[in-house]
């Protein structure tokens, strides 16, 4: 089949990356991506995901099978050519009333797989809530000051190098053509399937199925009558004012995103090779652009020049494939950049379509039944990770106006209502999502982070099921295992522009 791209950036070049290393042989790709357009970011963050996707052995089963010629991925020309830097967990700055910090790497416990999850819950029960991050792996490397063994980090990078990079290479690396144009028109058949885009020569680019890249824009997606399903009584937040902040001359670079609650949103600080890409996201109906840059101003204690001030709607599509469309990225969704939930979202959202329901023809691919099943699972994925999002404003702050609508109006939704109490009796664990999105193991450090469970609640459990000694000596070998595979790895703390692997 012919897959047209609409749209570049990360998420269109990550769609046309992956599409071609489902099944190299089976599908010509082209990208319509114009230069004119910018994208957003200021500093962005992935997931490991991210890692698996450029590594090509293990999101594909069969990456190694169908395509035997394919080089290992070269991560280091990739941190340099993008200013990425591995991005272990988030740390999270005054979420709860009780002002603080807790840590959430990207991975889940050593455990988090098992019900229940002996090392989380006997790091919990003896080292305190603020510790939990010592039951996984790229805890463990936190701790130790080292790069991890086996890679499974995410990336802090350049937005705008990293769309740059994934288009050179995936060009050059694929079979797949990149065409630099504005869309001018998209041509609807009578059946509503898309035939072809106008670009703006004139030309026609036909395909047999396409795919909406376009960011806020969602081009193809209105197009063809894709509605919107908006999240603000969720998720008050809906505005972010992106800047940049260079590093001071002996600062040391770390491995660890920074997002911190301030009074009417939250502030991310993002890591690069070569500068902190920053932002606040806000709510503007408590508060001002000019009052929101001073306040971001103060915690950074100096001026900043926002880049913009951006202004955007929570929420999602009614339908993420339609017809011949497939909306992924920008255009499908937006949450907010917390969690980093985007690239990941993308990566999935594609890879599932990939693996589960694309075939070898156009006629075979366009089964009613595979685009029910699929809009189900994709709509499942992203309230997912909306709830996820709204999960972290559930810390009880109330020094604000925006805290005290979020904590007295309840602005909440019923499945982070339903985990919170289930919490009460039970720490939840990976039986309670049936979770195949991958982020399920996560909650668990914004649960402890946020004050919802207590090392006698981990302790209790611990003895409930008879685990204490084993757990104890589970984590014991843990620790001495990463700390043994650990020893000959670099340390992590290095400065701007040197490269971490």
């Amino acid at each position: 089949m012919k897959f047209v791209v609409c749209g570049g950036g990360t998420a269109g070049w990550v769609t046309a990356l992956t599409i071609h290393s489902s099944n190299p042989t089976a599908h010509e790709v082209v990208v319509i991506e114009s230069q004119k357009i910018g994208i957003i970011g200021a500093g962005e963050a992935t997931s490991g995901l991210m890692y698996d996707l450029l590594d090509g052995s293990t999101l594909f089963n069969n990456t190694q099978t169908l395509n035997p010629n394919r080089t290992a991925f070269d991560f280091v020309d990739f941190a340099k050519k993008v200013d990425a830097v591995p991005k272990y967990a988030l740390k999270h700055i005054n979420w709860a009333k009780e002002k603080g910090h807790y840590w959430a790497p990207i991975n889940g416990s050593e455990t988090s797989r098992k019900s229940p999850d002996h090392i989380f819950n006997y790091v919990v029960a003896e080292f305190g809530p603020e510790k939990a991050y010592l039951s996984s792996v790229l805890g463990q490397s936190y701790d130790l000051g080292k790069v991890p063994p086996g890679g499974g980090y995410g990336f802090q990078f350049d937005a705008h190098k990293v769309a740059k990079f994934l288009r050179e290479y995936v060009t050059t690396t694929t079979k797949t053509t990149h065409i630099d144009s504005v869309i001018k028109e998209v041509n609807v058949n009578s059946a509503g399937l898309v035939e072809g885009v106008v670009i703006e020569d004139g030309q026609v680019i036909d395909g047999d199925f396409f795919i909406d890249a376009t960011g806020f824009t969602r081009l193809l997606a209105n197009k063809i009558g894709i509605g919107w399903i908006d999240y603000k009584n969720q998720l008050l937040v809906d505005r972010a004012m992106p800047f940049i902040v260079p590093y001071k001359e002996e600062e040391k670079v770390q491995p660890v995103t920074v997002a911190e609650a301030l009074s009417s949103g939250w502030m991310w600080r993002t890591p690069t090779g070569e500068r902190r890409g920053c932002g606040y996201v806000y709510s503007s109906a408590f508060i001002s652009e000019d009052e929101a840059q001073a306040e971001a101003e103060k915690i950074m204690g100096h001026p900043i020049e926002p880049i913009k001030h951006i202004k955007y709607e929570s929420g999602r599509v009614d339908q993420f494939w339609k017809g011949n469309v497939l909306v992924v990225g920008l255009a499908s969704s937006f949450i907010e950049p917390l969690e980093a939930t985007s690239i990941h979202a993308t990566i999935m959202q594609i890879f599932s379509f990939c693996q589960e329901y694309l075939s070898d023809t156009k006629e075979r691919t366009l089964n009613p039944a595979s685009i029910q099943k699929y809009n189900a699972k994709t709509e499942k994925m992203y309230e997912y990770y909306k709830d996820f999002t709204v999960f972290h404003y559930q810390g009880g702050r109330e020094d604000s106006e925006f805290w005290r609508t979020i904590k007295f109006d309840k602005i909440t939704s019923p499945a982070v209502e339903n985990y919170i109490e289930r919490a009460k009796s039970r720490i939840p664990g990976v039986l309670h999502f049936m979770d195949f999105w991958g982020v399920d193991a996560l909650w668990k450090w914004t649960l402890a982070g946020l004050g919802y469970i207590s090392r006698e609640q981990a302790m209790n459990e611990l003895i409930q099921f008879n685990q204490f000694e084993f757990a104890q000596a589970q984590y014991r070998a843990f620790r001495d295992d990463m700390r043994k595979a650990h020893e000959n790895c670099k340390p992590f703390e290095l400065k701007p522009k040197d490269f971490i692997v």
